[in-house]
């Protein structure tokens, strides 16, 4: 008995071990809420993303990590969800909002949140990621097709124009 005591101990610190090696390396950043919208966890990604160390969110309010507009409805949203069930973001596959970071500058990111139960309690998962490199790109490939577009239609009328031309010269 007590060998298996023994080996289930090594496993649950195993398992526990690789959790916060997951938590810690993520490529996004993660953040866990309790039911109120309260930080709870907030992973080293998060604080590059938002500028914040953990200490200083955790206990704080979802909503100031949010655009002013996102911020002052967001207790009315988990409101909402908890009384119906029903949300905005919750099951909503990357969402793209506006987030706040410490400074006070915005940036676009990609949102995807869940719910949990832990410990009989309602908790939320967010992962997220900045998507402003991306939004860039887009941009840039956008204005670069419409150039593309108008130097197009620069060159068919130079050519027409050439056709005519030659036209009017025989």
């Amino acid at each position: 008995l007590e060998q298996r005591v023994v080996e289930r101990t090594r496993e649950l610190e195993m398992s526990s071990q690789r959790q916060a090696a997951i938590f810690e390396h993520a490529a996004e950043g993660i953040i866990t809420s309790d039911k109120m919208g309260l930080i709870e966890t907030f992973n080293p990604t998060a604080e590059v993303l938002f500028g914040y160390k953990a200490d200083e969110v955790i206990g704080q309010n979802l909503n100031i990590l949010m655009a002013k507009g996102h911020a002052k409805k967001h207790d009315g949203y988990i409101d909402t969800y908890r009384k119906t069930g029903v949300g905005k973001i919750l099951g909503v596959r990357e969402r793209e909002l506006m987030a706040r970071r410490k400074d006070g500058t915005l940036f676009p990111f990609e949102l995807n949140v869940a719910e949990f139960i832990l410990g009989g309690e309602q908790k939320f998962i967010g992962t997220m990621r900045d998507i402003a490199i991306r939004r860039k790109a887009e941009e840039d490939a956008q204005v670069a097709s419409e150039h593309q577009a108008l130097l197009q239609a620069v060159a068919q009328g130079s050519n027409e124009a050439r056709t005519v031309e030659v036209a009017m010269e025989a």
